[in-house]
């Protein structure tokens, strides 16, 4: 997938639980920034979410925020339109650690710098999680 990734038609690549090669680094083209959850440094084998900044977008238009866990990585992003918020979350489904603290993150700094212009968040992920919305009801086991 990293090599069809046409970085003249996209702008960011959300990537959950990514393919790391033997010395922990991904395989992304140069087109790409990687960037990887900061614990990746200490602990590389527990990565679980990376995005990919094409090279084109200028680093002084974007920064990562640090969330203290393997399984997140977010940036903040200036756009014409406003500040934006990526985050990109890896959730096993068993531990809510990472839930947890974007929520927190979420209600303690999201309006913090422009009251009058929020900005927009992108939640996206790989949730591990089923909702009675998404399936037909003989599925209702899922649930449980």
């Amino acid at each position: 997938m990293l090599h069809i990734l046409d970085p003249d038609e996209y702008d960011i690549a959300a990537i959950q639980e990514p393919y790391l090669n033997h010395t922990h680094k991904s395989r992304a083209s140069p087109n790409w920034y990687t960037l990887y959850p900061k614990e990746h440094y200490t602990k590389p084998k527990r990565t679980r979410s990376l995005l990919l900044i094409n090279r084109r977008i200028p680093t002084n238009n974007w920064a990562q925020i640090n969330f203290a866990l393997s399984d997140v990585t977010a940036i903040q992003m200036q756009t014409p339109s406003g500040q934006v918020i990526l985050i990109n979350m890896y959730n096993n489904g068993k531990n809510p650690e990472g839930a947890q603290k974007v929520t927190q993150y979420m209600r303690n700094m999201a309006w913090v710098h422009n009251p009058r212009h929020p900005p927009h968040i992108v939640w996206m992920g790989d949730f591990n999680t089923h909702h009675p919305m998404w399936d037909k009801e003989r599925n209702s086991h899922l649930f449980m």
